[in-house]
């Protein structure tokens, strides 16, 4: 298609627009190409519909030998109140109503673990059958691609898909497309860190009821190290720079309420050294995993995220057994 620009300078802010050649003033990745666009499965596949699940935060049902604090959870039948949220011209308001629809529709339960961020969590919900990736957890999966950092932190979209959830764990990816727009390491740290202090300062401590049994809960959040992939190449250094001084940040909550999970060595043919990417992980874009399975892309990074998860999940469990001990587990 012929080249084209934007109204504004952030329409495309490093996604792949599928408008061919982008000349916008924006930073850009490299064009997608219409043989990597697959066709969405059938409506009655089981692929299809995992993917329906994880975007309903419905997990399958727990094999037998689950544990206890992490069986399935039911879903309710609408929520009441209801999510709000008011569209207000940004090129994301679809995005976030769509999810506002779901979770209204059919509520996932709270309690969970919530995926935010960007491109690479969104590619994750729609490339794989993401709650079997971290099942028995329960898991919502609410990044929106393109996003930033200031995005996350913007009190309607908080309010819409992290807040509802009343998470156990949260699950961080953003920082890469801030990057792109010339943001310094340091203003995505302390947007990150803002973040953060806006999550716990509202869900730490909440007591929530289901099912007459009263939960007191204390978020834990894993901070995903943004990628080190070949088309960020020319912003390595601040690309490190960030994830160091999140790191940093992260490593001063000795109780590891905040912990960080470093996935780039995974993306690396020598591994912690990081000198020669992985080409054949990513797509022709040199930023976004190559669904392909053949490329195994999410088989190297996923097993690293999901444990770190994991472990942030046992951490909620125990500081809730240790705040009201002798009480039956809520997820239980």
């Amino acid at each position: 298609r012929a080249s084209h620009t934007h109204t504004t300078p952030r329409a495309c802010r490093g996604r792949v627009c599928g408008r061919g050649s982008c000349m916008s003033s924006a930073p850009r990745v490299w064009s997608l190409p219409r043989a990597h666009l697959r066709r969405a499965p059938s409506p009655r596949s089981p692929l299809r519909r995992s993917r329906l699940r994880a975007e309903r935060g419905q997990e399958p049902s727990a094999s037998p030998g689950t544990p206890r604090t992490a069986t399935r959870h039911a879903a309710m039948p609408a929520r009441d109140p209801p999510i709000a949220f008011e569209a207000k011209g940004e090129w994301y308001d679809g995005e976030i109503r769509r999810f506002v629809r779901l979770d209204n529709e059919n509520p996932p339960a709270r309690g969970g673990v919530v995926f935010v961020g960007s491109s690479i969590f969104r590619e994750w919900r729609e490339a794989r059958d993401f709650a079997a990736d971290l099942a028995p957890l329960p898991v919502v999966n609410r990044a929106f691609g393109g996003s930033t950092a200031r995005d996350q932190l913007r009190d309607d979209i908080m309010e819409a898909i992290v807040f509802p959830h009343e998470p156990r764990v949260l699950v961080y990816y953003c920082g890469s497309n801030d990057l792109n727009e010339g943001e310094s390491p340091r203003r995505i740290r302390d947007a990150f860190i803002s973040w953060s202090e806006k999550a716990r300062a509202r869900l730490d401590g909440r007591r929530n009821e289901n099912e007459n049994v009263v939960s007191s809960s204390r978020v834990t959040i894993v901070f995903v190290s943004i990628n080190r992939a070949p088309q960020k190449k020319p912003l390595w250094d601040a690309l490190d720079e960030t994830n160091r001084l999140i790191k940093e940040y992260c490593e001063t909550h000795d109780d590891e309420s905040v912990v960080f999970a470093d996935v780039n060595p995974l993306l690396f043919e020598d591994g912690d050294a990081m000198t020669v990417p992985n080409v054949s992980l990513f797509r022709d874009d040199g930023l976004h995993f190559d669904p392909d399975p053949n490329a195994r892309a999410y088989e190297a990074w996923v097993p690293t995220v999901r444990d770190a998860v994991f472990r942030a999940w046992d951490r909620a469990i125990e500081w809730e057994k240790r705040a009201e001990p002798g009480r039956r587990d809520a997820a239980g």
